[in-house]
């Protein structure tokens, strides 16, 4: 399967690729749902995570703390759409793209991954990812 480090980087991306005044800092309800080609799922992620300004600044900082090797380009913003590939190495290197819509207080995305898994072959993973702000930050 594919490493849930990666998938959290994708996350971590799309929760603070938006600058800081359409993204509100806060604590943030943030889910993830997964399924691989041909209809079998991941099980769900949900987290919650404090977000401030500097980190809706600094989407690098975040996904750098998820310790998968990712990278991101050909960024794109249409109004309040953003788009991007990704590119993970590691013991399983993938890439793919993805999309998120935003606004202060939610974001809507999805994200399409392909690897080359040793004796499975090529597969793809569609993940669906929710946030919502919930609040200032606890603690």
């Amino acid at each position: 399967m594919i490493p849930g480090k990666a998938l959290m980087a994708g996350l971590a991306f799309w929760a603070c690729a938006v600058q800081a005044e359409d993204l509100r800092e806060g604590q943030w309800n943030i889910s993830l749902n997964t399924t691989i080609a041909g209809g079998q799922s991941m099980d769900p992620y949900n987290h919650s995570q404090c977000f401030t300004k500097a980190d809706t600044r600094n989407p690098e900082k975040l996904f750098a703390e998820t310790g998968a090797d990712c990278s991101f380009g050909d960024r794109r913003y249409q109004g309040n759409r953003f788009s991007f590939t990704i590119q993970c190495g590691g013991a399983l290197p993938m890439q793919g793209s993805g999309s998120v819509e935003f606004s202060a207080n939610r974001f809507d995305g999805e994200m399409l991954l392909n690897a080359n898994l040793p004796g499975a072959g090529q597969i793809e993973t569609h993940s669906q990812v929710t946030g919502t702000r919930v609040g200032d930050c606890k603690g």
